[in-house]
């Protein structure tokens, strides 16, 4: 969903370069990699897991909802998507370098975002029980240092 999203708006911002694209499919796979984990526990409540089979099988689970939170082998789950979503926000970043910055302010700013969310789980036991938010500190640090960020 997160790289259709993404797609729409390279278009709406005028990127319609392949790198533009490989961008725009970098950061929505980004963006939705740190939601799944983020939204875990919240999703399971309403009978949804979005957790790939792949990973529940890489680490021998069972794709039963039921219990799914209660492993104690879900943290390593859910720790292997945010690396896959680490490698999504480098990449990202790699290819952000050679666009126009004028055309991705947005996308940008809304990166950082996802990337303190992504911070404040990766490489950390997560509480499940506890959504990860940004308090108004954070936001505020990172609107700063988008204000003041260098503008090559």
């Amino acid at each position: 969903m997160a790289v259709a999203v993404g797609y729409l708006s390279i278009r709406i911002f005028g990127l319609n370069s392949h790198e533009g694209k490989k961008y725009a499919y970098s950061l929505g796979m980004a963006f939705q990699l740190t939601n799944i984990v983020r939204d875990f526990r919240e999703d399971l409540q309403i009978g949804r897991c979005y957790i790939p089979r792949s990973k529940l099988k890489k680490y021998g689970i069972k794709r039963s909802i039921l219990n799914l939170d209660k492993t104690n082998k879900i943290q390593k789950v859910l720790q292997d998507i945010l690396k896959d979503a680490d490698k999504f926000f480098k990449k990202a970043d790699e290819i952000s370098i050679n666009l126009d910055k004028k055309k991705i302010v947005a996308s940008e700013l809304m990166k950082q975002f996802y990337k303190k969310i992504h911070t404040k789980m990766f490489n950390k036991n997560i509480n499940i029980k506890k959504k990860v938010k940004l308090n108004f500190f954070d936001k505020t640090l990172i609107l700063i240092h988008f204000i003041l960020r260098k503008k090559n």
